[in-house]
């Protein structure tokens, strides 16, 4: 079995990566068969952080289609790609005050449900 390199980083596609794939240290699951790898290599060319973030959408949340899942407390749940994109980043995201949460328009990205529906 080959040895995979390890990937450590930080910055904002360190964050992404950690939104896509998880971060089982923090205790949170990415998506699932999203390894960090496919991630490291589908944000290689991205420059800005809406270039990671729109990335992030098209590669690993809009094919996915519709979010259906059973929380934590039971709640059967329904969310759109950009709705857990968004609740995997509010995971990963690291917040300095209360003022500081994580947005799509922070980053300089159009949030996608609000896209598709405007």
């Amino acid at each position: 079995k080959p040895k995979l390199p390890k990937i450590t980083g930080c910055g904002f596609k360190w964050l992404c990566l950690q939104i896509a794939a998880g971060d089982s240290a923090d205790g949170y699951a990415g998506l699932k068969g999203v390894g960090q790898m496919s991630v490291m290599e589908a944000l290689a060319e991205c420059t800005t952080h809406k270039d990671c973030l729109e990335t992030l959408y098209k590669t690993f949340y809009e094919p996915h289609g519709q979010f259906e899942y059973t929380s934590w407390d039971g709640q059967e749940m329904s969310l759109t790609p950009a709705q857990m994109l968004l609740q995997h980043a509010s995971l990963a995201y690291q917040e300095r005050s209360p003022k500081d949460a994580f947005t799509f328009e922070k980053y300089g990205m159009v949030n996608p449900d609000k896209a598709i529906n405007d």
